[in-house]
């Protein structure tokens, strides 16, 4: 992002440079709408094998929670086409979830900082698909309560819910819903499956900004999304990255389901000794939110 950057500022001139910042800070949604054909061919004409070039720790920021910061290489050995992927681990034994759902009409005032502040979360991320008047896709419950059903979309393969302190990830078609789950949504592709990479169609798999959840050996749950404007990841390199082991500069995960990805790739960490936000570009009608236990 910052090579690209460096080179439309070039391009420009001292005053259109000028103009691109203060539309990136006032008008971010229309820039990006209006810039990604721009860099489409750039960055999709990035080659090569998947590198991690810093494999980050896990650093407490909060109780029960952890965060990583993975950077990879996506470009020739020659070349360096650097990614940040931006992680929370949660422990759902000293945290817990609420799944944030706002009516269509409402979207456009909720965005995930607002949210965030007012509902008091640690942190937050975007959940799944979302038709265009801004209805929900797929199944969707929040405390209990089914704000939307259980759908065979074709993206829709996976569903992620919550039942007391513990998270699950299976496929649709093995979901029973019933009076004891707190929170659920669907998404998809999965990522990962059983520890390893998942079926994932190449030929429609493209570069673009990611956000996923996974589950590791212990059962924590893990959110994680791209931390970039107009680059990004294919779902394939995202799914390699999540299943390699910790020692190769993985995550290890069992199990891992994308969520909406492109222009609705949003997380933000505000928990005392972190502030993170990874900025969308669209308000979206479901938010997944990490919460103090006696929140």
């Amino acid at each position: 992002m910052i090579r690209w950057l460096l080179r439309l500022a070039f391009g420009l001139g001292s005053t259109g440079a000028l103009a691109a910042a203060w539309l990136f800070y006032t008008q971010p949604e229309w820039l990006f709408h209006q810039g990604e054909p721009l860099v489409r061919s750039y960055r999709e004409n990035i080659e090569g094998p998947m590198r991690v070039a810093e494999a980050g720790t896990w650093q407490p920021i909060a109780s029960g929670m952890q965060r990583r910061v993975v950077i990879i290489d996506r470009g020739p050995q020659d070349e360096h086409n650097e990614l940040s992927l931006y992680a929370i681990r949660v422990d759902l034994s000293r945290l817990t979830m609420k799944f944030q759902v706002s009516a269509p009409q409402d979207v456009a005032v909720n965005n995930i900082g607002s949210v965030a502040e007012r509902t008091g979360a640690l942190a937050m991320i975007n959940g799944g698909y979302f038709n265009p008047s801004l209805g929900v896709l797929g199944l969707c419950i929040s405390g209990g309560q089914e704000v939307s059903p259980l759908s065979k979309g074709e993206l829709n393969r996976g569903v992620f819910f919550q039942r007391g302190d513990n998270a699950f990830l299976v496929d649709r078609d093995h979901f029973s819903p019933n009076r004891h789950i707190e929170n659920a949504l669907q998404a998809g592709p999965f990522l990962v499956q059983d520890g390893k990479i998942a079926d994932i169609d190449d030929a429609s798999d493209r570069v673009t900004r990611r956000s996923a959840v996974a589950l590791d050996d212990q059962r924590h749950v893990i959110f994680l999304a791209t931390d970039t404007i107009f680059s990004g990841i294919t779902l394939r390199h995202l799914a390699e990255l999540l299943a390699a082991p910790t020692g190769d500069g993985g995550f290890g995960v069992r199990t891992a389901l994308n969520l909406d990805g492109g222009t609705s790739t949003q997380m933000i960490v505000r928990t005392g000794a972190e502030y993170h936000l990874v900025r969308g570009f669209v308000n979206v009608p479901v938010l997944i939110g990490v919460y103090r236990a006696d929140s």
